[in-house]
């Protein structure tokens, strides 16, 4: 009797480690399959802190190995960063390529009339009336896929 009890219960534990393991494979736990490399390349990457100003100059510096005083790299970026939000200033719609990496778009969204627009289940629907937006939107372009690797 032991030994049938034994066995029954060997059984039951194999069972419920079995399904154990395809739980964990259906729901996406890893205890069953290893992490892709893209995953494990970005866990091991910084924990995703944007780098400051001085940081990203300092490694600008770094890379033209001092050649280039670190005010110099400062005011240059000013300067790329300033010219390319002029081309941005103004009412209209426009848009800037920030050098073939990020395109950064300007468009003004019109305002909206109030007032009763259609009945629905025979209930009238009310908007209210709401003024013209601006809206700043960017895309990032083929450059910057390619450098980040996406």
């Amino acid at each position: 009797m032991a030994k049938a009890t034994l066995r029954s219960l060997l059984f039951l534990a194999a069972g419920l480690i079995a399904s154990l393991h395809c739980a964990a494979f259906v729901s996406g736990v890893n205890a069953a399959r290893p992490k892709p490399i893209v995953v494990a390349q970005a866990e091991a990457a910084e924990s995703g802190k944007a780098k400051s100003p001085t940081a990203r100059i300092q490694e600008i510096y770094d890379k033209l190995d001092g050649k280039v005083e670190k005010s110099a790299i400062q005011k240059v970026l000013n300067a790329f960063f300033e010219s390319a939000a002029k081309e941005l200033n103004g009412d209209e719609d426009s848009q800037t390529n920030l050098h073939g990496y990020v395109k950064v778009k300007k468009w003004t969204k019109p305002a909206t009339k109030g007032g009763e627009k259609m009945k629905v289940a025979g209930n009238e629907i009310v908007t209210k009336a709401k003024p013209a937006e601006t809206k700043i939107s960017a895309s990032v372009l083929k450059k910057m896929k390619d450098v980040a690797g996406i």
